[in-house]
């Protein structure tokens, strides 16, 4: 009994020659291409979608860059306009101290 069910296999596993043999080798090598093809085309999606993921986070990232530099820029104008403020200040002291020294010398 099972050596009858091996001979059967051992026959279908083993092609048979001619037209038909070469069409069942064909049709194999063609299901296998298929077959990756469809995984690469799967392997090209997952990187589409990282790539797309990567690109999200570099515009997070160029956003709080840009917040950060005009978060500065912000503080820069307010340093100046005090430093502006206080030389105004310096020279107002100065010019009363100048009127002062006029007066006491008269």
């Amino acid at each position: 009994m099972g050596h009858r069910d091996r001979d059967k296999k051992d026959k279908k596993k083993k092609r048979s020659g001619g037209k038909k043999g070469e069409m069942e080798d064909m049709m194999t090598l063609v299901n296998n291409q298929v077959e990756q093809v469809r995984t690469m085309d799967s392997e090209i999606d997952l990187l589409k979608q990282k790539m797309n993921l990567v690109i999200r986070e570099l515009n997070v990232l160029k956003r709080v860059a840009l917040s950060e530099k005009k978060d500065i820029k912000d503080l820069q104008v307010a340093e100046e306009q005090d430093k502006s403020r206080f030389e105004s200040l310096i020279q107002i002291v100065k010019g009363l101290k100048g009127e002062e020294e006029e007066g006491e010398s008269v």
